[in-house]
């Protein structure tokens, strides 16, 4: 989780500066981790991708091992959050439309160089939304709690 807090406290310096390429890159990033660390101690297999290609991962989260292996593959965000919402049968605080902006913005910003400047606010709004619900609704269970046998990966 110290990922996260270091790449939120990026993206903000970066709407202090202006920088709404390091806004809409880094802000949705901060947010992937921590949504992963609850999902993680919910349950690791709830990180695994749902498709034959990948059951080597989802092997390696159900038994815990292998979980530094460079080919482990997880889930991405936008299906990080719509994981956690069904698991923990709370809604998203953020709209449909709002999550699917946010996952665009930072996909043309980070495999096209694309920054749409106008949604630097509201990606940057969203994904504090999105910490906000993240420490309210699961920050006892990520302090208070230990996964199954395992530690806690920087995926």
């Amino acid at each position: 989780m110290m990922s996260a807090k270091k790449w939120i406290a990026e993206a903000l310096a970066g709407w202090v500066q202006s920088d709404h390429a390091k806004v809409v890159t880094l802000a949705p990033i901060a947010a992937e981790p921590l949504t992963k660390a609850a999902l993680w101690h919910r349950n690791p297999v709830l990180l695994a991708p749902l498709d034959q290609n990948h059951s080597k991962s989802f092997l390696a989260l159900a038994a815990g091992s292998g979980l530094n292996d460079p080919s482990l593959r997880t889930i991405g965000l936008a299906d990080a959050l719509d994981r956690l919402s069904q698991a923990s049968g709370t809604a998203l605080p953020i709209n449909a439309k709002r999550k699917a902006r946010l996952i665009a913005t930072r996909g043309g910003a980070l495999h096209i160089g694309q920054v749409a400047p106008a949604n630097a606010q509201h990606v940057l709004a969203d994904v504090l939304t999105l910490f906000q619900w993240l420490a309210s609704a699961f920050h006892a269970k990520l302090v208070d709690t230990k996964p199954r046998n395992a530690k806690v990966p920087v995926l």
